[in-house]
């Protein structure tokens, strides 16, 4: 609903890249930050870069029991 509300049509940029308006980028809190596109069932998601750090780290703890549990479940 946010982003219909703010979006706009625009272009990728020379680097393949997509501007958020600043109306946009104001409503989600990151005027001043990176944000990052995350993809998951189907469904992108826009998250600040502090926010994909958060994710990133916490993906990456107990690495070796997430295996066991995969291998257990035959994965």
């Amino acid at each position: 609903m946010i982003a219909s509300s703010y979006g706009k049509d625009d272009e990728l940029d020379g680097q393949g890249r997509l501007t958020l308006p600043g109306d946009l980028r104001k409503e989600l809190g990151l005027e001043k930050d990176e944000a990052r596109l995350r993809c998951y069932q189907g469904h992108l998601k826009l998250v600040s870069s502090q926010e994909h750090e958060r994710r990133l780290e916490a993906a990456k703890t107990n690495l070796d029991g997430k295996l066991k549990a995969l291998q257990v479940k035959g994965l």
